[in-house]
């Protein structure tokens, strides 16, 4: 049961029931409201005509009050319980009544219920007939000669009140079949519009990661789904390149350490073929050292990316960081590197640089950046690094001034595992950059480089400036 209040089918049928429900039933009460005003206004302007003809039969002569109801005394007032009747009452006493009332004492008079309104001088309600017949009544009271005079006249609603009832009659079988056709023939129209959805989604379950590069077909799509088709085919084009990036990952570090396992091997069959001095194999321990921190290198690297990409290493609390203190570190940490390579780091930073991130990520992603610029650099060169505010903007540049990259390159420089042909000779992972441009991207900043083949490459890193208030 309650799946069905989660069902669009179920909550459509409801409103569309709802919906029908309250018009028809709004507009049969209407109709009979009108009905019934149409028919006790067509008898409420015979009354009036009536009463105004016996008014005009009463009038003075010689003195005295003459009354000449001779014209209609006839006809259906003539006949007893005829349902139609008049009665004159001139100072409390009858002076003239209809044959038909056989009684001249039968009560024409206003119901308890409107007894409050005698004081009109006219009024029309509904009563009882001699007969027992439901009769509708205008009481007209006014004075002639200082005579109070108060004219009835009646006539029977019996055949409007049959009318009125076969007409509820028709209402109340006629609405619930309106109701029935029309809640089906909505049900119908429901499952039909409904049948786009089912068959959209049973695309959507076929899709595996064997049948990601088939997209749906939108132009093929009902009108209302093809905006949704078009998102999920972004969303299966966004995933396909994750896929296919966790494909290349995987090769590239495999392809990588393959290399540095296959040297450990190598090395440790030479040096296990004979006997050999103690410096030997020492030399080949330092060898197999010196491989095995490459390859630690590539896994902590790869440890950090798959903990960024899956939001693990986020600060658990933004801080204020002083980019002069971290760069400070930075190149603390990569003299030893820029020494062996013979490359002078000039660094300008203005005072008082402030951003709000996590300290040791940002000075990991620092460290990767300045450290490429210095293995990059031309051996006895120098990398400028440059730390400034600009528009609200925190902005630290590392420039080398080595072979460059070329356009081609350009672009996949920040993919995993990627080095152009003149990176793979010079020691490294190609994580490094990836790594840097996740940090910085996790900070809310972003990273950018130009490059020049033969001019070398500049690296700019842009974070929001922290200003306190």
């Amino acid at each position: 049961m309650t799946k069905l209040f989660y069902s669009i089918r179920a909550k459509l049928f409801i409103w569309l029931a709802a919906l029908v429900l309250t018009l028809l039933a709004g507009l049969g009460f209407m109709l009979h409201h009108e009905i019934e005003n149409i028919l006790l206004g067509s008898a409420d302007r015979l009354l009036h005509s009536k009463i105004q003809i016996i008014k005009g039969l009463i009038h003075e002569e010689h003195g005295g009050i003459e009354l000449e109801l001779s014209e209609v005394v006839s006809g259906d007032y003539s006949v007893p319980r005829s349902g139609h009747y008049y009665k004159v009452i001139m100072d409390g006493q009858i002076i003239a009544y209809s044959p038909s009332l056989v009684d001249q004492d039968f009560n024409l008079d206003a119901p308890k219920n409107i007894e409050a309104q005698k004081g009109n001088p006219e009024l029309v309600y509904t009563s009882q007939g001699p007969d027992g017949e439901p009769v509708r009544v205008e009481r007209n009271a006014f004075m002639l000669l200082d005579h109070h005079f108060i004219v009835f006249a009646a006539e029977s609603i019996s055949e409007d009140l049959a009318i009125q009832g076969t007409f509820r009659t028709f209402l109340l079988l006629a609405l619930p079949l309106c109701i029935l056709l029309l809640c089906g023939g909505g049900l119908l129209i429901i499952r039909d519009s409904l049948k786009p959805l089912a068959t959209f989604s049973s695309k959507i379950a076929g899709v595996t990661h064997k049948t990601m590069t088939a997209s749906i077909n939108t132009t093929t799509e009902a009108l209302e789904l093809r905006c949704m088709a078009d998102s999920f085919n972004k969303m299966l084009a966004r995933l396909r390149k994750a896929f296919e990036a966790e494909q290349r990952l995987i090769a590239d570090a495999s392809h990588e350490l393959k290399t540095p396992v296959a040297v450990i091997r190598s090395q440790c069959d030479v040096t296990l073929q004979r006997e050999r001095g103690q410096d030997e194999y020492r030399e080949a321990l330092l060898s197999i050292r010196e491989t095995s921190k490459g390859m630690m290198q590539i896994i902590n690297n790869m440890i950090s990316l798959a903990r960024l990409d899956s939001g693990l290493l986020e600060p658990p609390e933004i801080t204020e960081v002083s980019v002069t203190t971290c760069l400070e570190t930075v190149l603390q940490l990569i003299a030893p590197i820029a020494a062996e390579c013979e490359v002078t780091i000039e660094k300008s930073c203005e005072e008082g640089l402030t951003i709000q991130g996590d300290e040791p990520r940002l000075t990991e992603a620092f460290l990767a950046v300045i450290e490429n610029a210095v293995k990059y650099s031309r051996r006895g060169g120098h990398v400028s690094v440059v730390a400034k505010e600009s528009a609200g903007r925190v902005i630290i540049m590392a420039q080398d001034y080595g072979s460059g990259i070329a356009a081609g390159h350009l672009e996949r420089i920040f993919e995993r595992f990627y080095r152009g042909d003149a990176a793979k000779e010079i020691e490294g992972s190609g994580l490094g950059l990836s790594i840097a441009k996740t940090i910085i991207e996790a900070q809310g900043g972003e990273i950018r480089v130009k490059s020049k083949p033969g001019e070398g490459t500049l690296v700019s890193i842009i974070l929001q400036c922290h200003t306190s208030l």
